[in-house]
């Protein structure tokens, strides 16, 4: 594990300007429940880490897919110029929603060649307070067939727009699910990207079908991801032999 210098970790762990938006670790209720108590009169401000890049390809809305009549959508965008066999990026948003901070992050990525699929995983609610964002992140989490479903259903998008590799990127609710993106697709997504989330939930049968590269960022003095285990994690993927690359910030 690397441990990395207190003004770098502010900056990674300011990138979206979601202080306040970990995932669950242990009981979800008793997680949502104390975030919501830390977090009670914050709401999700942009930060210059999403500023435009060169190009300024702005995306749009779409339906990539649907199940038992459940549309699944999010927010689409390449650069015009995007070579046909890009890569393409499944991003998930943390616990406010899919909203305009995720749609920059989205852009700026996109204006670095990638094909980038922001998926909503709270059909088009968007929370600006904490209470409103502590149901819609434990409903989430709580059902993980379903919101597997989306993000396989991400990936299945990207494929029909012949992205040669696809990988995925989350902030805090979105690292957990960045993480279950490569649990549901464990030989076939590229790479995947965690940003403080939570890695205690994924078994060791579960770890061990994963065959990509892991990079994970975590916060030494965040409190809802303890360092202990993130070190679980690490040392986890390291017996099982796994590619595996964990920053920790102090």
């Amino acid at each position: 594990m690397k441990t990395l210098s207190t003004p770098l970790a502010l900056l990674c762990l300011s990138l979206l300007g979601v202080w306040a938006a970990c995932t669950p670790h242990k009981s979800d209720k008793e997680y949502t429940d104390r975030m919501h108590a830390e977090h009670q009169h914050e709401s999700p401000t942009a930060t210059p880490a999403t500023a435009h890049g060169t190009h300024k390809d702005v995306g749009k809305m779409i339906t990539f897919g649907s199940e038992d009549g459940q549309e699944y959508n999010g927010y689409y965008v390449k650069r015009n110029d995007t070579k046909a066999n890009a890569p393409g990026l499944i991003m998930i948003h943390e616990w406010w929603g899919l909203n305009d901070n995720i749609k920059a992050m989205a852009e700026k990525y996109a204006a670095l060649g990638y094909k980038v699929l922001a998926v909503d995983m709270y059909d088009g609610t968007v929370a600006t307070k904490s209470e409103e964002a502590m149901p819609l992140m434990r409903a989430a989490t709580n059902d993980l067939p379903g919101s597997r479903n989306i993000l396989k259903a991400g990936y299945a998008f990207l494929k029909k727009e012949k992205a040669a590799k696809i990988g995925s990127i989350g902030w805090c609710m979105g690292g957990f699910f960045s993480l279950q993106t490569a649990i549901a697709l464990p030989k076939t997504l590229s790479a995947a990207v965690i940003y403080y989330g939570d890695v205690s939930k994924a078994s060791q049968n579960e770890l061990a079908s994963l065959q990509m590269p892991i990079l994970g960022h975590f916060g030494g003095l965040d409190k809802g991801i303890p360092r202990s285990s993130v070190q679980q994690f690490e040392a986890t993927l390291r017996d099982l032999k796994k590619n595996v690359t964990i920053h920790m910030y102090d």
